[in-house]
């Protein structure tokens, strides 16, 4: 009589194992999950959002995601990286949304604050367009992954400890990159 391999116990239970039952339908298994991973998950993604409520609503994010989702978690082999690559993702997407809504709030107080005169306006809006076009073409002249750096800190808001998780590069050398860029920037400026 052949019998059926013996069930792993909750303690040896591999997250590998839980994503296959998952994938089956098998709402325990996403229990287990959370149970084990939660608590992890939230200490991780302090590193990218100070507010604990945040980090926590997107956590339970991504168990819901998960869940929705379970039919294609075949193609998971380290289900742990997973989660928190998916944490990572959520809190990276709630920072730059957050950015662009604060960009756009202050353009929009920027707006409203005061009333200028149309020449002023004008005045105004060549400047910058003139400016943007320096820096533009200072940026050309700098070496690409300064560039990156660069524009994933001053221009899409990450941090210099986000950066460096992301580029899979040190704090200290981000900070290289961007002072390269700043005194590039700088130099070019003050030469006109």
């Amino acid at each position: 009589m052949k019998t059926d391999p013996p069930r792993p116990s909750s303690k040896t239970e591999t997250n590998l194992h839980l994503f296959n039952q998952l994938e089956q339908g098998k709402y325990e298994a996403l229990i287990r999950l959370h149970q084990r991973f939660y608590s992890p998950l939230c200490r991780f993604g302090a590193l990218f959002e100070h507010n604990s409520l945040i980090v926590e609503e997107k956590v339970a994010d991504v168990f819901i995601e998960l869940w929705s989702r379970r039919d294609m978690l075949s193609e998971v082999e380290h289900p742990k990286a997973y989660l928190y690559v998916m944490v990572r993702n959520k809190l990276l997407r709630t920072a730059k949304s957050e950015t662009l809504l604060t960009r756009i709030q202050d353009n929009l107080n920027y707006s409203n604050a005061e009333q200028h005169s149309h020449e002023e306006e004008l005045i105004q809006q060549e400047e910058k367009r003139i400016d943007q076009e320096r820096i533009s073409n200072v940026l050309k002249n700098v070496p690409e992954r300064s560039r990156r750096v660069f524009e994933m800190s001053r221009i899409e808001g990450f941090k210099y400890k986000e950066i460096a998780e992301i580029l899979g590069i040190s704090y200290r050398t981000v900070e290289q990159h961007v002072a390269i860029t700043m005194k590039t920037i700088k130099n070019s400026l003050t030469d006109k």
